[in-house]
Parts: C-alpha cells; structure tokens; sequence
C-alpha cells in the first residue's frame, strides 16, 4: 500500500473486500461476467502524526479512485491484449481485431459515504463492473486521485494499493460466481434535508457495505478446496505473503481439507511413522503444501511470521516425536533450518534473534546443543555451522574450524564456517580459510563462486559492523577480482551491490551511536567488540573521516534510485529493498551526525511518514527505526515524541497485539525519557578491558546524583497502556524504565510497588529453575534473585532525593547483600543459570551504592531529626565498608575515588550538630582530594593551581559537591572554582563567552594572575563553535562562588565583598534567564533558590542592626524573584497562564503560586522559597511576619531604597 502526504493530510487506501475469482469476458459484447465478489475500497485520511480526520472533515466528492490491471508479482501492467491468440471459448471472428484494453467496465469510480457492519461511517469505493477480457491470473492496483484537476490526473495520485492475486478462467472452466451477502443491514434514507459532510455538501445518504459472508475485512480468501489453496499459495511465492499463507493453513486444518501427500521421511525411522487416521492431518503430513510454504518463508522479509510457522510445526512435531520416541528427519529438519536461518538474514538487525531461535527450536526437538564437525549429521552439518555463526556461539564455531585443519572439507562447509567466524568477530581466522579457496580460484565452478561471494560478503559485512567501513569495500572488491568477477555479474547469483554496499554503511552508522543507558539492546556484539578494541576512535575523533564517508554514501544513493521518485509506480522488491536501506540511513544520518554537508539528510517527517505506510516493513525495522528516534540527540523532543508515537501506532495495526514484541518497546518508552538522563559530551567514552561492560552504559553521575525533576509525560502512558495489551509477563527492562519515570518524576510510591514487581519477576524464573535443579538445593528455597544490570540502575535511580537513598540503603542494599551471601554457598559452576546472578561486592560497581549514601548524607541534614541521624551514621557504616573491601580487592579506580571523595564532603562542617567523628571524616575527605590531584592531575604550581599535562579530572558532580561544601569557607571556595576552571580549560569547555567575562573581571572573581600561570592562550580562539555561549555548569560554579562571597561577607561585615557578591548575583540571574531553555538550567534556578533562602534568613537577623545593608540584600532578592516570573511567563505552558502571569506582574493580581505551577513542580527549592516570602508577605500567620513587612516598607522609605518600596509592593501587593 503506498500512501501520500498531500499538505497536512496523509491517504490511505486498504483492500476490504478482495477479488476472488472472475470469468473472461472475451472481446465480444455479449455475456460479460465481472469480477466476483464486488471489490470494496476504504479511504482512511490522517494528519502528519497518524491521527485519523473525522469523516465531517473530509470533502469525499474530491476522490475517485481507479482500477488497473497487473501481473501477480506487481512488476507489469497488463492493460493491453492481443486477441489474435487462440484461446479456448473464442471464436475465430475475433481473432482479426486489433489490440484492446484488458481490463474494462467501470474503471473510475467516485467515492461514496457507507455506514460499515460496526456502524461507523466512512469514505469507500466500490467496483461492482470490472471485466477482464483474457485468461489468467492477476492482481489489480486501485489509485487514488484527486478530481480537483482532471487535465492531468497523474500529478494527483494520492495513494495506491495492490489487491491479492485472483483468477479469470475460460468460461468452460470456470468455477461459479462467489455469492454476495449484504448481510441483515438496511440502506438508511434519510428525507430531510439534515448534511452530514459540511464541505462537501452531500445529502446524508448511506448504504450498507456489501460484503462476502466468508472473506474477512483482512482479504483472506475463503478456502473450500486444497487445490484451490494451492492455486492461492503458489501465487505467494515470489512476494512471500506469509502472514495470508498461514490464515490459508488454518482454514484447510479446520476444515480438514489436508491430505497424506509424503515426499520424504518425518522421523529417522520412517516405519514408526503410525498416524491415525481417524484424526485430522497435520499440516507435517502433507508435503505438497508444506514445501510451498517452505517457499513463500524463503521470501518473506518478516522473521516474526517466520517464527510463527516454525512453532507451528514444532508443535505438531513435538507431538509426534513423543510418541514415536524417535527425532526427527533431517530432511525435514534441514527445510525448517534453512527457513529460520536464512542466508539472506545476514544482517546485523536479524540475525542473532533468527540463530537464537533456531537454536531453541532444536533444543525442543531434542537436539543437543554442543554440536562437533565428526558427529553432526553432514545433511545439516552447514546449517548447524551458521545457526551457531548467527547466535555467535564462538567457542563452537572455533572448534568446528579446529576439526577442519588439515582434512579435506568441501568448499561449501568452509565459506559457512567463515560466515559464521566473521559473525563472531573472528576476522582474521576467516580472511585466512578464505584465502586458502582463493587460491584454486581459477579451478573454482560457479556453483562454488556463488557460496564463496558470500563469504567474502561475510567477512566485508564483519568489518563494516566494528566500523572499517572502507576496509571493507576495498575486502569486497579484491575479494570479486580473485574470482575474476564484475559487479554486474553479481546478479545471477541474486546479490545486489547496492544493497551490499548500503548496509555497510547502515553498519558502520550504528557504530557511531553513543553508548547510553538500555542502549546494549541496541548495541550489539561487534559494537561492543570495537568500543573495546579502539576500532572506533577516527569515527569519533577525526571529523574529516565522517564527512568523507556522507560524501561516499551521498554518491551512493544517488547511484541507486532517487529519494524523489519514491512515490512513483515502482514496486520491484529490489526496489523496495533499496528504499527502506537508503531511508533508514537517512534517519541515521539526519539523527546522530551534525555535518556542514546536508545533501545526505531527508526531512525525518517524511521518512518516517512514508516508512509507516509501507508495507515492507518488518518488526526488527520498526524497533531499528524507534531506536534510532529515542537515541537522537538532532531532533526536538517534541517532534520525537510524534514520530515514536506514530511508529508504535502503525506496528500495532500491522502486528495483533500479542505478536508485538516487548523488545520493541524498550526504545519506544525510553524515547520518552529527558534527555538529561540520555545525554553525553560528544565523543566516544573511552573504555578498556578492565572495565565492567555496564559502566558502558551507565548514565553520568551528574544525570544520576543532580537529575532536574520532570513533568509527566502523556505519550509514555500511552505506551504503557498499550504494552497492558500483550498478554506477557513484563521484562525487566521495561520494569526499569518505568521506574526510571517514577525517580524522575519523584513519584516515590509507584517506584515502591514497581520495585516488588521486579522482585516478584525474579521469584517467577528462580521457580522454573529451581524444579530443573531440584537435586542441588532445597525445593523450599525463597530466594530472590536479581540481575546485577538491575541493582545498578535501582541504585542510580535512587541517588536523587533522601526517601530514594534511604529505601536504596534499607531495602535494596539489604537484598543485595543477602542475594551475595547466599551465592557464597552454592557451587556456581554447576549451576549454570545463576551466572547472571553471582554478583559480590569487590566485582559490582559500588560507586553507584556510594553516590545514594552521599545523596542521603547530604540531604540529611534538611530538617534534621533522629531518623535521620540515625540514617546518616548507617550509611556512613555502608561507605566504610565499602571502601574496605575495594581496598582489600584492588579494585581502586579512578571513579570509585571520587565517590568516595564526594561521600566525605557531603557532611556539612559549618553544622551546628555536626559531630566530632564528621569533622574528622571531612578532614579525611581533604587528604584524599590532595592525594587524587597530586597522583592524577599532574603539574600543580607553587599557589596550588594545575598547569597542564593533567591525565584524571575531577568530574562535574564532583566539583559541584566540593563547591556546596565550601561555601562557607571563602578561600577553599575560590580553590575549588579554579581548579574548575583549570579543567575546563584543559578539557576545552570553557565556553569562550564565560572565559571572555573571566579575563574582564578577574578581580571579581579573585583570579588575578590565574591565566598567566596556567600559561594557556587567554584569547582561546580555537574553541569549537559549540562553546560560543554560556552552559550551566559555568553559572552554577559561579551561583556557588556567589554565596561563599555572601558568606564571608556575614562573617567580616567587608562591604567590598558584599559588592562583590551582588554583582556576581547580579550577573549569573542575568545570564540563566538570557538561555534560550528553561529546563536545561532548572538546576542553576534550585541552586539560586538556595542562596536566597541562605541569604533570606541572614537578612532577618540583620533587619534590626543594620537597614541599610539588610535592604541592599532584600532588594537582590526581590529583583531575583520578578527575574525568575518573567523567565517562567516566557515558558508558560499555556497562553491563559502567561495572560495571568502577566497580570501579576503589571500589580493587578496578587502573587498566586498555583498559576506557574507546572514549572515550579520542576524547581522545589525555588518553590519553598516562594511558599515562605507568601508566608511572610501574604498570609500574615502571625505578628512577627507582619511587623517585618511593615519594617522593611518604613525603612527603605525612610532612606529610599524606593526599588525595594516597588519591588514588595509589586510582588506581594
């Protein structure tokens, strides 16, 4: 079904009622029989994001659709005919005429206004007089056009569609007419003079919906003989209609129209094969039908109608199997393995999933799975090799190419042996047995250059995944010239190089996809492979290289067929094929790679959009497709949020909702999910082979620790509500992702109740292998058990808010450790399953446990109280303990020190309360900082400032921790801001606008000197374009600097300082509500909040002894507040909260928090801020609170701070 977007509105038209069978009409006039039974169109009309228009909406009378006549593979029109050929039931007075029309009778119909058989009205067409004048089998192609210009139709097709393949017999054969049945439904007439469509004007007028009582709205054909299933099936073939060919089989097993048809032997021993026959026939049982499907699989590009038909066998074979006690044939085997795990599934997208299910499927029909060269049975001996190849099982594929050193193998079983090592990465050991057939390659037949093209496509295909991308064309085209082989002569062994070449691009494009949190379900084996190996660097390190490789597949593409005539009539399924490779790159193009080069990129509007509508599209397309959405960082997220909501709506039409996989919608809700928690600093993470692979993915501490609060998002509990539908137990990953929401969210309860969903998953699986391994221990066992992956992110989840800390520490800190003692009493080597589950203490990462004991330190200190005194010396307890064992394992790291560092400094030493043993931790926290600067930042100068040639930097969430606990202390506070400086200057992000303000103003800053002695360029002009403007963390290390100023200030009195401190304030207000985003700078707002509250509570004290300066300060408060409403009315969701923000501040209301709440929710501390000036200013709880307004009125009267006078006025009117 091909569709068009015409404006704003998007056509498609779907097949109701589907042509059956027809008698030819000849070339006379007389006796025309039509097409039976009647053909029925519907026209479903959407917006760009798959919303379907009302019918009121639409002008009908603007449509007409128009029927013509095609081959069965929908690659030729057959409009004309000869007649002058003898076919049976002519007679010889026709054979003089000329050629005619093929198709004739009422080709052009206007569209008319139904009610169908559920009651609901909408637009459809019907072709009730469509004659056909030869012989044969065919299928019709409906058009839709637009009768606004009839001059020129051609330029109105607005959508097209195929029927299903039908017949037209000689009369003298011809099988009747299929009976119509309009079923008990009336015409409605209506006599009043009542529209139904405003802009088209019609009279409302329906009519029921004639429809064939035995073909479902889908087009299913209603089977009443095997000969004519057979006729129907074979005629699927070449596209691979599986998904119809199985309905096919279910009506022929209802109706048992089966027939014992046995070509070749089911089980090893044939003369156990007893079948009763008193019992339907199994499809098994009838070989005629069972290899046509075997055929039409061989060309289906869906692997999940594939699977469907491998467990409907296995099923019926599973049967049989225990009865007989016997295995089944390796005929049969071989044609069901050869289906599941194709050749052409060699792709990176299919392949592991369609290798795993194969091997599942032999394991259910008792195959053991640890297969050798000398005891496979040879029948399968390929097939075993690449079904392990696409699983990359390397340690079989190694053994199978040990077996074959130095005996004679045939060339057939060698290029799958290195299909099947370059799957698994083993690149050299293939490129070796490779070239040891390339050296007979002149004695070599074509039958064996046909298997050995695609072992060197296997070995290309490998190096393109791990992102040799022009490695592996030049392997591709040294590998064609060894077999003396041109491009164009590919063909007869059905390989496209076109395709080959687009998918090594697609490849290496997937390689050049930022590792981010759940992305390793979408980073696979060699992905992981070259981040590991370093094979990626000149990807992420040498722009050049990429814009050389756009350059490449720019030129490519256009050598295929043009992005432009994608909505012209070709339907080849090389065609298609080629289309959907080239869209699917332009997403990735258009969606990761910031280039000057845009030639490349297509509107992902309308790649999606076209993408959606067509039919070729498989399950493993839309999970690409959605990944490539919910990982983009180029794309707004609004936009994604459209396109993802747009993707899952078109695979849910596509897919019953209990075929829908789960898989597909981990990146769908992770779409959803801010992009702080998904965003990287652009460059690939370096990573070696001591590292936990987890950590790969692993969101930075600053996403974890200073997450901003988010609003709900609508289209995420659309998803879920959809995913409610499958009728499957959830996976962990989508647990995760919904409790990723609820942290985000700070909804603690739903996170709670998620949380003992994941743990009453985990019971669900120790219960299914505890009745395997029921000898090893104890059936009453209750265990739970977690995935170490699921720990993590329980923990990261929690390092945001104190509630969160403390259920990490109480509740999932406990079952963790209870889950690592248990596991020290069980023999984990034989116990295979619970690998996943042998987690301890000196192999997890535990500065992720680190990171929520310093979050519940930190926030511990918010009205404090016993509980959480209590609470701070427990998870004080857990970071001693913690620290011990890295010690005592070796497994110190730079990462693990710097959570440990920020657990130290989140105790707060100006503390009243603060204990002795506290102080001392601090003092402690002190001596590791000066040890990680000395042993990892190298080259520090006589004033303690760093120079250059660091090799470890202190991260962001790491210097922010040490900012908040020195601001107290106003020389610490300086040495903490240059230290920042200093590595912002050596990473290169100091944003040249921040570094410009620095060098003007170094005495605010207390910085004098510092440039020079770094003796790094001051004009710093090779910064990237990127770094032109302010970013957050600049304000916020400035915000922090701030209120060290203001502290000291409260401690000398020193009005210089307090001078100081207001300008600093002053700049960094200015500066956040200059910033184009509100959500990107939240955290600089709730840090600002924090000040204001610090210096709130300072002014109080100060109101009595010092006006003058206590008014100075209320008035940078005050003019911090009006800044934040404009900033907030400039971001007002809503048009009727900015007309009443508006009025708030021109005084014709009063302050009223409810009408900015929707952005306060996402700035807490601002919000209390706020709450307490309304309890001081507005609600005059008690005299204390009024006399302190009227005070601060008669003062800044008395010595005309009028700003302050206008500023309470206006804000607390």
């Amino acid at each position: 079904m091909l569709s068009s977007a015409s404006n704003d509105k998007v056509y498609f038209l779907k097949v109701l009622q589907q042509p059956v069978r027809a008698r030819m009409c000849g070339f006379g006039i007389k006796d025309k029989r039509p097409i039976c039974p009647t053909i029925i169109l519907m026209l479903m009309v959407s917006d760009l994001i798959g919303n379907n228009y009302e019918i009121n909406d639409i002008n009908s009378a603007e449509y007409a659709a128009v029927a013509s006549v095609w081959s069965v593979d929908k690659r030729t029109p057959i409009e004309l005919v000869n007649p002058n050929t003898n076919v049976e039931g002519l007679s010889e007075e026709y054979f003089s005429r000329e050629v005619s029309n093929n198709l004739i009778g009422n080709t052009i119909v206007n569209s008319e206004c139904y009610k169908d058989l559920n009651g609901e009205y909408g637009i459809f067409f019907l072709f009730s007089e469509l004659y056909i004048r030869k012989p044969g089998s065919y299928t019709l192609k409906f058009s839709l056009i637009s009768t606004k210009n009839l001059v020129n139709p051609a330029s109105n097709l607005l959508a097209s569609v195929f029927s299903e393949p039908f017949n037209v017999y000689p009369a003298k054969k011809f099988p009747g007419v299929v009976d119509v049945s309009f079923q008990a439904l009336k015409v409605i007439e209506r006599n009043d003079n009542k529209k139904l469509l405003n802009s088209s004007n019609q009279a409302n007028n329906f009519k029921a919906i004639p429809t064939h009582s035995n073909i479902s709205e889908s087009g299913f054909y209603f089977i009443n003989s095997r000969d004519q299933a057979i006729s129907i099936l074979k005629q699927f073939i070449s596209p691979g209609y599986l998904k119809n060919s199985l309905n096919i089989i279910n009506q022929l097993l209802k109706n048992n129209l089966l027939v014992f048809n046995l070509k070749y032997s089911i089980l090893e021993n044939s003369n156990q094969e007893i079948i009763n026959t008193n019992s339907n026939i199994s499809l098994i049982y009838d070989h005629e039908v069972l290899d046509i499907l075997f055929n039409i699989a061989k060309n289906c590009n869906d692997e999940t109608y594939i699977f469907d038909f491998a467990e409907k066998l296995n099923n019926d074979l599973i049967q049989l199997l225990e009865q007989h006690k016997n295995k089944i044939s390796t005929t049969l085997l071989s044609k069901i393995l050869d289906m599941v795990a194709h050749t052409r599934f060699y792709t990176l997208s299919v392949r592991k999933s369609c290798g795993i299910f194969a091997l599942k499927l032999l394991k259910k029909l008792g195959y053991n799975q640890n297969f050798d060269y000398f005891n496979t049975p040879p029948e399968i001996l390929h097939l075993i090799i690449r079904i392990n190849g696409y699983a990359e099982n390397y340690k079989t594929i190694l053994n199978f190419n040990k077996q074959i050193s130095g005996i004679e193998t045939k060339t057939h079983i060698k290029t799958e042996i290195i299909c099947a090592l370059s799957n698994t990465q083993y690149l050299d050991e293939a490129k070796d047995l490779l070239m040891g057939i390339l050296n007979y390659a002149p004695y070599i037949n074509i039958t064996d250059k046909h298997i050995i093209v695609i072992a060197i496509r296997a070995i290309s295909n490998g190096m393109s995944e791990i992102g040799f991308i022009y490695e592996s064309i030049d392997f591709w085209n040294n590998g064609l010239k060894y077999l003396n082989l041109k491009s164009c002569e590919l063909l007869q062994f059905g390989i496209d190089e076109s395709s080959v070449f687009l998918i090594f691009y697609y490849n290496t494009f997937k390689c050049m996809v930022q590792p981010r949190i759940f992305s390793e379900n979408f980073h696979t084996g060699p992905v992981l492979y070259a981040i590991k190996h370093g094979c990626l660097d000149k990807l992420y390190n040498e722009q050049q290289f990429i814009i050389s490789i756009s350059k490449e597949v720019t030129t490519l593409i256009n050598s295929c067929i043009n992005y432009d005539t994608i909505f012209e009539k070709k339907t080849t399924d090389l065609y298609l094929h080629n289309q959907k490779l080239i869209l699917i790159l332009k997403a990735y193009f258009h969606l990761y790679l910031i280039l000057s080069n845009h030639d490349i990129k297509a509107p992902i509007e309308q790649i999606v959009n076209y993408l959606t509508s067509s039919q070729t599209l498989s399950m493993t397309d839309y999970s690409d497709l959605l990944w490539a959405l919910s990982l983009s960082l180029n794309i707004h997220t609004n936009y994604k949020n459209q396109y993802i909501m747009k993707l899952i709506q078109s695979a849910t039409q596509k897919y019953k909702s209990t075929k829908l996989s789960q898989n597909m919608f981990i990146p769908a809700l992770l779409g959803f999910l801010h992009k702080n928690i998904l965003n990287k600093h652009a460059g690939l993470v370096k990573f070696n082979a001591k590292q936990d692979i987890d950590e790969l993915f692993s969101p930075s501490t600053m996403q974890t620790m200073f997450r901003p609060i988010v609003r709900n998002n609508a289209n995420f509990y659309k998803v879920v509500n959809l995913l409610k539908k499958i009728n499957k137990k959830l996976n962990s990953n989508i647990i995760l992702l919904r409790m990723w929401f609820c942290a985000i969210e700070n909804n603690f309860e739903n996170f709670y109740e998620f949380y003992f969903t994941l743990l009453n998953n985990s019971i669900t699986r120790k219960i299914s292998v505890e009745n395997r391994y029921q000898n090893t221990y104890n059936k009453s066992f209750t265990m739970h058990f977690i995935e170490k992956k699921s720990y993590l992110h329980l923990f990261w989840m929690c390092s945001n808010d104190y509630r969160f800390a403390s259920f990490a520490i109480n509740e999932i800190f406990s079952q963790l450790n209870t889950q690592i003692e248990y596991l020290n009493h069980l023999e984990i080597d034989k116990l295979n399953f619970l690998k996943i589950y042998n987690i301890s203490l000196e192999s997890f990462p535990i500065s992720s446990i680190l990171d929520c004991c310093t979050t519940l330190i930190r926030e511990s200190y918010n009205n404090e109280n016993e509980d959480k005194l209590f609470m701070r010396s427990k998870a004080f307890k857990i970071v001693l303990n913690l620290i011990k064992v890295a010690y005592t394992h070796d497994t110190i790291n730079t990462k693990l020190e710097e959570s440990v560092l920020r657990s130290c400094f989140s105790f707060l030493p100006e503390y009243n309360k603060a204990h002795f043993i506290e102080k001392k931790i601090i003092l402690q926290g002190e001596q590791m900082l000066k040890n990680f600067i000395e042993k990892n930042m190298q080259n520090t100068n006589n004033s303690g400032t760093l120079t250059n040639g660091s090799k470890k930097f202190l991260s962001r969430s790491t210097l922010r921790i040490l900012a908040r606990h020195y601001y107290s202390n106003q020389f610490k506070a300086i040495y903490i801001f240059k230290l920042y400086l200093t590595i912002a200057i050596q990473k290169n992000e100091l944003s040249k606008a921040f570094n410009h303000f620095l060098h003007t103003n170094q005495e605010l800053f207390c910085i004098s000197g510092f440039f020079d002695s770094l003796e790094i360029d001051s004009k710093n002009n090779e910064l990237p374009d990127r770094n032109i403007n302010l970013n957050y963390f600049e304000i916020l290390m400035s915000i922090y600097l701030c209120k060290s100023f203001y502290s000291a200030f409260f401690s000398m009195k020193d009005n210089l300082i307090l001078e100081k401190a207001k300008t600093l304030h002053i700049w960094s207000i200015n500066s956040i509500s200059s910033q184009a985003s509100f959500n990107r700078y939240i955290t600089c707002w709730e840090v600002m909040a924090e000040n204001l509250q610090f210096l709130f509570t300072q002014t109080e004290n100060l109101l009595n002894d010092n006006h003058e300066i206590s008014l100075q300060i209320l008035e940078v408060i005050l003019h911090t507040v009006e800044v934040f409403f404009v900033v907030v009315c400039r971001h007002a969701p809503n048009e009727s909260n900015k007309k009443e923000i508006y009025n708030y501040m021109d005084n014709e209301t009063t302050l009223s928090l409810h009408t900015i709440n929707k952005k306060l929710q996402h700035v807490p501390s601002f919000k209390s801020f706020l709450e307490r000036f309304d309890n001081y200013f507005i609600l005059e709880r008690s005299n204390k609170n009024r006399s302190f307004l009227d005070a601060s009125l008669k003062i800044s009267s008395e010595k005309k701070f009028e700003n302050v006078e206008f500023y309470i006025k206006k804000l607390f009117h």
